[in-house]
């Protein structure tokens, strides 16, 4: 059973790698276009927003902050798949993290209109940290 639950873990990992692939392979206007249409209907709609203008300040945000959930995500998932949160682990589960947020931006390099971002490797790293720290604050505690 121990070797199934690994190969789940693993087939998640893979699955969120590739969303996160799909995302980072969406033209610039598309991309822009999923942004604009996430903003309209939560912020736009939540603070009752109608000026395209006034929701423009919240894309680069919104998109910062997308960076920094799915890489949160990625963290977790990364390092639930071994079976002790250890110094090594952890080293290792943020190093797989990183790899993947550079190989991502380099991707972005080749999609039409998009580039490769050093903050956003930044904030991936971030985001992929916290989740692996959350796990292992969470392991301390069994």
């Amino acid at each position: 059973m121990k070797k199934k639950t690994r190969i789940i873990k693993i087939i998640l990992v893979i699955i969120w790698m590739t969303g996160i692939f799909m995302f980072s392979h969406q033209k610039a206007d598309d991309s822009t276009k999923t942004s604009n249409t996430f903003i309209k209907s939560t912020i736009g709609t939540v603070f009752n927003i109608k000026d395209q203008n006034k929701l423009n300040q919240f894309i680069k945000p919104v998109r910062k902050s997308a960076h920094f959930f799915l890489y949160l995500v990625l963290g977790i998932l990364v390092i639930i798949c071994f079976d002790d949160v250890n110094k090594r682990t952890i080293l290792l589960s943020i190093g797989i993290c990183i790899l993947y947020s550079i190989s991502d931006e380099i991707h972005q390099i080749f999609i039409e209109g998009r580039s490769a971002e050093v903050l956003d490797i930044f904030i991936d790293t971030a985001g992929s940290s916290l989740g692996i720290m959350i796990c292992k604050l969470k392991a301390a505690k069994k």
